[in-house]
């Protein structure tokens, strides 16, 4: 949490951290909206209607987050200890992790392997449950996507 204090001291606007994501939305509906220009027409009505609900909704959060810190709400806000914020970005690694594996193996062995790992990772101790699981889950998106849909995967 910043304090921006100004001449007079009478009110501060304090950077919290829903400010923070709210700005990092905004300019992420904001490149969405220059992303779509380099994509087919038909996804593109997708990708805008979603960034610009994306931007609304951001600049509603910012004014919201001033007024409150100009009238002195929200400001003592609990601040997260490192400990709750290891599990959430170990798994925000993992997801990483399985978004190269996809371009370095493809989407099948990727998922072979990431899923019993997430799965370890999260607290499944049975062999069972994890094998049956990473099968289903391949053998789910294979009939959907490959055989129904006819969609190639990467």
């Amino acid at each position: 949490m910043i304090d921006l204090k100004n001449s007079n001291d009478k009110k501060k606007i304090v950077i919290t951290s829903d400010l923070v994501i709210s700005l990092v939305l905004l300019f992420g509906g904001i490149w969405l909206i220059y992303y779509a220009t380099q994509i087919p027409v038909i996804a593109r009505r997708f990708v805008i209607v979603t960034a610009c609900l994306l931007i609304i909704i951001s600049v509603l959060l910012i004014i919201s987050n001033i007024k409150k810190t100009l009238r002195g709400e929200g400001i003592d806000k609990k601040i997260y200890k490192w400990s709750q914020m290891q599990y959430s970005l170990a798994l925000w690694f993992i997801t990483l992790g399985y978004i190269v594996l996809i371009n370095l193996i493809s989407f099948f062995p990727a998922t072979a392997i990431i899923v019993p790992a997430m799965m370890f990772f999260l607290g499944v101790r049975s062999w069972k449950i994890i094998l049956f699981s990473t099968i289903g889950i391949n053998l789910f998106v294979y009939l959907l996507f490959v055989v129904q849909l006819r969609i190639p995967m990467p």
